[in-house]
């Protein structure tokens, strides 16, 4: 219920809101120049993103594989050279996983490879999976210590541990850059000052000075220094640099806050000047912040920022206003990323240039036809990584944006799981559990929470095997259940019978689905269909009455198929080469894009007006004309089998772990570990909520843990995924809803619009599918008029139990 005081907030809220935005379009903090972008926020006004966490990108950057996992370790180093230049191969067997690091003149990639118990893969099947255009004609393995040394520097070269950034202060009124490196302050840049940082004597200071002179006071008395997210981070503030009234151009402020990659803009609250980002007549700046204070403890926001930097997290929002608690680690984790991101994309920068010098240097001394040489001994690896490891600065510490919530613990490997209403069907090895979510909800652990397994028939009576669930979806606008099961097939089962003790429930198997390996549920013209891959051929099914019924449309496919999804009355396939479309009216098949790599895991995430495209490690952005949208693609440091879109951030869930990336650029926002030795991690639905799982193995028993991912202790609910429809103009799950709500397709209960999930799919391993043949199939339709029923009356029956469909 609404109260009266409710509306008057919310009339309150938004009278708040017109306030600022008439401020904002009114009073600009910055006004357009040729080779700049300004970002305002505006950009953002219409996104309907989740909380922002103001954190650092590529954390990863500056964990040091090397001298973690690889220094005095017992692993491999291949040194190779193709037309691009020399590379090195560094490889560490763990358990069942590879770690690697390639090193070459781009940059350092980073990756870990799932293997299955005992076996192993060589350097050449490694590296076409990291990289399958590089050449590997020229390579070999090289033994001497000595190369270690020569990483261990490499690494130490790119991290970045220290930043410094200018603060320049502005009045009303100044155009020239001379007015302002002479300003002297005010009380309200002296607050602005105090929320950056610590007023520190430079004189004997011992932390990172950024140039500062800590010995004779040549470069002032005090500067502004901090610590976020294990960094040091010192200011070049203009009013503490060195004044000299004779100098007009103030060339001892101008000389260091001129040389900084990020500089900061401070305007006092009168001050309604528009900063222009050609100010200054310094080209080394990329990215001006500027901040003008609005009230006594708010402050505005923009920035202005070349174009050839490309795009950095954390996004600004709208109105891009702050508290004064709030403003810092936004600043500071958007200043970081804009530095690193300018650094590495900005052509001004040639930051390859040293790891370019590096490796050449360390192909010449370990040349290809060289005899290994052992120079260092193992003992002073070994005190080497001791001292690293001890070093304040070694240990990167991630920002938790997503926290894991275990839900609970169960004595069987999880296959699979949905939801249905309060409750949380989990689909087995060894059968179908339910768990009531109301009780889970109040306690985390399982011994509280009773488990339910549905009563099911034996697979084998005689070894007394039971259903094996790969894959299942609740349909509540049909209260059905769908389910794929090893060996069996596609079954559809009523969800109220799930609960019947005594006589199990009620099932549907559909025939010739044995084979089935793979399937997505749809809408064409407001009917639910579902597309089933079996063998060698994909057939289309559609909700006809009761039941599914097969449709004449058939595709015969040589080719591996790992993921399908509707899109209004086409398909989007992914093979094991390409992605192409096919038509449902014309049956006819258009290529969309073409891999360059053999694929192991395949998925395709929709956007607003793109695609994601996610293969093996890789992510790239295209339209439905197979084209790129973007200037970048993502590069994940596993190999995921399963995705989610929670905008803007990408969730990748791989055996080992899951990385949160951002769609904003692809890069790594957080990598969520499990907390004990696992056989494995496994994505589970996305749906009211999202849920996935560890199971470990010990010979014959295994025990699984159910987790849920919470943002910021939020539990993040009716999340969707691969929903091609959802942002499509012409196919809409509302429509499709409101069909199902209707007689036609009434199954007692309005549907809730945030709980269906039609086309929801996580990616399952396949059997074969680019020769594609049609094929035909008898359409099967009703053959008279009959009494509408709804389907539980119909097909589940008691007479229909078990009943195989011809």
């Amino acid at each position: 219920m609404i109260t009266n005081e409710d509306e008057s907030e919310d009339a309150e809220s938004k009278e708040h809101f017109k306030q600022l935005h008439d401020y904002i379009q009114s009073n600009p903090l910055c006004c357009t120049a040729p080779g700049w972008r300004i970002e305002n926020g505006t950009e953002n006004c219409d996104a309907k993103d989740i909380y922002h966490l103001p954190v650092v990108e590529n954390r990863e950057i500056d964990t040091l594989w090397y001298s973690r996992y690889f220094l005095a370790e017992d692993h491999q180093n291949y040194i190779g050279i193709d037309d691009d230049g020399p590379y090195v191969l560094s490889i560490k067997k763990e358990d069942n996983t590879y770690r690697c690091i390639l090193w070459q003149n781009t940059g350092i990639e980073r990756l870990c490879i799932a293997s299955k118990p005992k076996q192993t893969l060589t350097y050449s099947e490694i590296l076409k999976q990291i990289n399958p255009n590089l050449s590997r004609k020229k390579i070999k393995l090289v033994t001497e210590l000595e190369l270690q040394k020569h990483l261990l520097a490499l690494e130490q070269n790119i991290s970045k541990k220290y930043f410094k950034f200018g603060v320049l202060y502005t009045k009303p009124g100044q155009q020239r850059e001379e007015e302002m490196f002479s300003n002297e302050g005010s009380s309200q840049f002296n607050r602005f000052l105090e929320l950056l940082g610590q007023k520190v004597a430079l004189k004997d200071f011992n932390g990172f000075n950024a140039g500062l002179d800590t010995l004779d006071n040549r470069t002032g008395t005090h500067s502004i220094y901090t610590k976020f997210s294990n960094y040091e981070i010192m200011f070049h503030v203009s009013t503490l640099l060195p004044f000299s009234a004779e100098d007009s151009q103030q060339v001892e402020r101008k000389r260091h806050i001129g040389n900084d990659v990020g500089v900061i803009i401070f305007q006092d609250q009168d001050n309604l000047d528009a900063w222009s980002p050609n100010a200054l007549s310094s080209k080394f700046p990329h990215i001006y912040m500027v901040v003008r204070q609005i009230e006594n403890d708010f402050y505005c926001v923009s920035f202005a920022i070349r174009e050839s930097v490309k795009p950095f997290y954390p996004p600004l929002p709208y109105p891009p206003v702050f508290p004064s608690a709030l403003l810092s680690t936004f600043m500071l984790a958007k200043m970081i990323n804009g530095e690193r991101e300018a650094i590495r994309s900005a052509p001004s920068f040639k930051t390859n240039s040293l790891i370019q010098e590096q490796l050449l240097s360390i192909y010449r001394t370990f040349p290809i036809s060289s005899t290994p040489k052992k120079i260092l001994s193992t003992s002073f690896l070994e005190n080497l990584k001791s001292a690293l490891l001890t070093n304040p600065h070694f240990e990167s510490k991630e920002s938790e944006v997503w926290q894991k919530r275990p839900v609970f613990t169960i004595p069987s490997e999880i296959t699979c799981s949905d939801a249905w209403g309060n409750k949380i069907i989990i689909g087995t090895k060894d059968g179908l559990f339910i768990y009531n979510r109301a009780k889970l909800r109040s306690s985390s652990t399982s011994e509280t929470c009773k488990l339910y397994k549905v009563k099911l028939p034996q697979l084998d009576e005689k070894k007394k095997k039971a259903y094996h669930f790969k894959r299942i979806t609740v349909i509540d606008a049909l209260q059905i259940l769908v389910a794929l099961v090893v060996k069996v097939g596609i079954i559809i089962y009523d969800l109220a019978s799930l609960l019947k003790s005594k006589t199990g429930p009620i099932e549907f198997r559909l025939s010739d689905t044995k084979n089935a390996y793979l399937y997505a549920l749809g809408t064409i013209d407001n009917t639910l269909c579902l597309c089933i891959c079996s063998r060698n051929r994909l057939v289309l099914y559609k909700w006809l009455g009761d039941t599914f019924k097969s449709t004449p449309i058939a595709v015969k496919m040589e080719d591996k198929v790992y993921v399908v999804e509707f899109l209004d009355k086409r398909l989007i396939i992914g093979f094991s080469s390409n992605v192409s479309i096919i038509d449902l009216e014309s049956v006819t098949i258009e290529l969309l894009y073409s891999l360059d790599s053999s694929v192991k895991h395949m998925d395709i995430v929709a956007l607003e007006n793109e695609y994601l495209l996610l293969f093996n490690n890789r992510g790239v952005f295209i339209d439905l004309n197979g084209n790129k949208t973007r200037n970048y693609d993502i590069h994940f440091s596993t190999v995921p089998n399963a995705f989610v879109m929670v905008h803007p951030y990408i969730l990748a869930f791989s055996p080992q772990s899951i990385e949160v990336r951002t769609s904003l650029n692809g890069n790594l926002i957080q990598s969520i570990l499990p907390e004990q030795h696992i056989s494995g991690l496994r994505f589970l639905t996305s749906n009211s909520g999202i849920f996935w799982c560890t199971y470990c193995t010990n010979g014959e028993q295994c025990t699984s843990i159910l987790y849920q991912l919470r943002i910021q202790g939020v539990l993040v609910e009716n999340v969707h995924v691969n929903k091609l429809q959802k942002r499509t103009k012409s196919v809409s799950t509302t429509n499709l809803i409101a069909k199902l709500n209707s007689e036609q397709f009434s199954s007692g209960e309005k549907v809730d619009t945030t709980k269906v999930n039609f086309s929801y799919r996580a990616h399952r391993k396949g059997k074969s599918s680019s020769e594609h043949v049609i094929l035909s199939s008898k359409d099967e339709e009703p053959k008279k008029k009959r009494k509408k029923k709804t389907f539980s009356e119909s097909t589940f029956s008691p007479r229909a139990k078990r009943k195989t469909h011809e």
